[in-house]
């Protein structure tokens, strides 16, 4: 977890819904995991063939991996993201299976880096993608009270109420962790998006909550 810019309240460990959450690996650089899976598949490689990989192949395996999104996304580099997300050859929507199948997406919203958030989003990111406990981008958000990034989520139509598979929305993770400004966003957004929904400003299949089927890992 990001505890660099705010301090955080810990979450009660008593609430067995957040452990999978909890326990995962603190947030670090993506470059860190997306080095370590490059080494893992030269190593698979090597065993197999007896190849020595130089770094520059392992830049390009890494680059075939789509994950420089993640990089970008996590340390808030908005030009190198706009020129990933504009050359068209990566999948906005990438699952790192490393961190819990999170998106770029989760990742912008986890920092709090706005501008990246409305990049994804305005080349088609999925702003409901789901982790492998059922998290949103908006959860993420929840979690290390980002309330602008929130506010860009919410902004741009994205449902910010969703359930994750423990039935835990994004305002009841604020919550948890004690983010009061944040739960108070959260509940005028939530009032904001009964008023869409009965207007249609929300697609219905856009709304559902969390399912097996959104995640093929969880």
């Amino acid at each position: 977890m990001d505890t660099s810019c705010q301090q955080k309240v810990e979450p009660d460990t008593n609430d067995k819904r957040l452990l999978n959450e909890f326990r995962s690996p603190p947030l670090r650089s993506r470059t860190a995991v997306t080095a370590n899976k490059a080494r893992a598949i030269l190593v698979a490689r090597e065993a197999q063939r007896g190849v020595l990989y130089s770094e520059s192949s392992c830049t390009h395996i890494m680059t075939q991996m789509g994950l420089e999104l993640h990089d970008a996304a996590s340390t808030g580099d908005y030009d190198a993201l706009e020129e990933y997300v504009k050359s068209g050859k990566y999948d906005l929507n990438l699952k790192d299976i490393d961190t819990h199948n999170r998106t770029a997406l989760h990742w912008a919203c986890q920092k709090g880096y706005v501008e990246c958030i409305r990049l994804l989003l305005e080349y088609g990111a999925d702003g409901s993608a789901r982790t492998s406990s059922g998290w949103t981008p908006a959860h993420c958000a929840a979690e290390s009270n980002r309330i602008p990034a929130l506010r860009a989520l919410h902004a741009a139509l994205v449902p910010i109420d969703r359930k994750d598979k423990f039935g835990d929305t994004p305002r009841r993770i604020a919550s948890i962790y004690g983010h009061h400004d944040c739960v108070k966003y959260l509940l005028q957004a939530e009032a904001e998006l009964v008023e869409r929904r009965k207007t249609g400003g929300i697609l219905e299949e856009e709304d559902d909550d969390f399912s097996d089927d959104d995640n093929g890992s969880a």
